[in-house]
């Protein structure tokens, strides 16, 4: 059940992301509601004008759609995995992982191969130490969650070289791939004032 609630819906929205790559969502298909939209909105728009947007709007739906791919990826392997807890002690139990030993009467906390570690006044390891490794699998954990974005972009183009009404290209790639930057970079923001 739980891999259910997290890693479907990265499932699902790769499936959109297929879907978006087929004939379904190319520019002839785009425009047929977009344009009558603008000339709506503005009747005498110039057909220069209608293209600028109409690309404008393709490129936008390849960033949005990569910064969602993101940031459902990286819920998925941070939610839906032990990973975190692993890498670092649980902050849900006091003192996680840690040995307390007596040496020369007082009382010293060790952490890992015997290193010392920094205590507060509860005794309980500082909490620095803990948010050094947290933010080190965070690190990692973005990177990962963009190279994986990065190769579904890259599969994605090669997938609309072989539809006829599609052409693959670099440049979308490098769209794609900051798509996903600005996800990482959505999550992040999220996260920090909860991690305080």
């Amino acid at each position: 059940m739980r891999f259910l609630k997290y890693w479907m819906p990265v499932f699902v929205w790769l499936g959109v992301i297929f879907v978006g790559s087929t004939d379904l969502m190319s520019a002839e298909q785009t425009s047929r509601f977009l344009v009558p939209f603008l000339r709506w909105l503005k009747s005498d728009i110039s057909p220069e004008t209608i293209a600028q947007i109409h690309f404008l709007f393709r490129k936008l739906g390849h960033i949005s759609e990569y910064a969602i791919l993101a940031m459902l990826f990286w819920r998925a392997v941070y939610r839906g995995t032990n990973i975190e807890m692993k890498m670092s002690p649980d902050p849900a139990k006091a003192c996680s992982s840690f040995d307390t030993k007596t040496v020369a009467g007082q009382t010293v906390q060790t952490e890992g191969a015997g290193r010392p570690s920094l205590v507060d006044s509860t005794g309980c390891p500082w909490v620095r130490s803990r948010s050094i490794l947290r933010l080190r699998s965070g690190q990692a954990l973005a990177v990962c969650v963009w190279v994986v974005a990065t190769l579904v972009a890259a599969t994605d183009e090669y997938h609309q070289s072989f539809v006829l009404s599609r052409t693959a290209s670099v440049i979308d790639v490098l769209i794609d791939s900051g798509g996903a930057i600005l996800g990482l970079l959505v999550i992040s923001r999220w996260r920090r004032p909860r991690d305080r």
